[in-house]
């Protein structure tokens, strides 16, 4: 086993630095995060129209499309929303979640 000395582990007569303080630190934030995600409700509208109405387009062929992504102007690409709309046409196809 190791020798430790001072937050310091020695092994195979290598010194290693404990990183405690950090994987607390690191855990606390991801903690505090999920936990963020799970309590706030939506307060960015941007986030509604921008990315759950054209997922709810591409996976039922009707709802709002909005102007970024129409074919008039095209500001948006339907790649990342089409990523999430695989997801939810396959877990719709398995009856999942209602």
């Amino acid at each position: 086993m190791g020798k430790k000395s001072r937050g310091v582990e020695k092994k195979d007569g290598v010194m290693v630095e404990g990183l405690g303080s950090v994987s607390v630190v690191f855990g606390g934030l991801v903690l505090f995060r999920m936990v963020s995600a799970l309590c706030n409700a939506v307060f960015d509208c941007d986030e509604v129209y921008n990315y759950w109405e054209p997922t709810h387009y591409l996976v039922h062929g009707r709802g709002f499309q909005t102007w970024e992504y129409s074919p008039e102007f095209g500001l948006r690409s339907y790649s990342y929303v089409g990523l999430h709309a695989v997801i939810a046409w396959v877990l719709g196809a398995l009856s999942v979640g209602g």
